[in-house]
């Protein structure tokens, strides 16, 4: 029986994050990088992840908020890796119904 891997779909705007995070999801998956919003949106609108792991804070923007909505209308399970801990935001999570939630660093 041959195991499909999954498209997986990371979103950071930090180069050395996203390269360290691909290599740790590389074994999982098929691994994208967006490392800006127009880049995320352009890739979850293809339709072809399953996975994705945002970064809430793009630029100095909380621009992963609107991206984890687009997620959700293609049905994208959604993993929010951020080291934002501000309770308003984590308000946002709930509404965009957030799968999963891992705060920054990794370790």
């Amino acid at each position: 029986m041959e195991i499909t891997k999954l498209n997986i779909l990371l979103v950071e705007d930090d180069a050395f994050t996203a390269q360290t995070n691909k290599r740790l999801l590389s074994s999982h998956g098929n691994v994208s990088v967006a490392r800006n919003v127009e880049d995320a949106h352009e890739l979850i609108k293809t339709g072809k992840y399953e996975l994705a792991f945002f970064d809430l804070n793009l630029h100095g923007e909380l621009d992963g908020l609107k991206l984890l909505k687009l997620a959700k209308i293609f049905n994208v399970y959604s993993v929010v890796l951020s080291g934002e801990i501000k309770r308003e935001i984590f308000v946002d999570f709930q509404i965009t119904d957030t799968s999963f939630s891992i705060k920054k660093p990794l370790n």
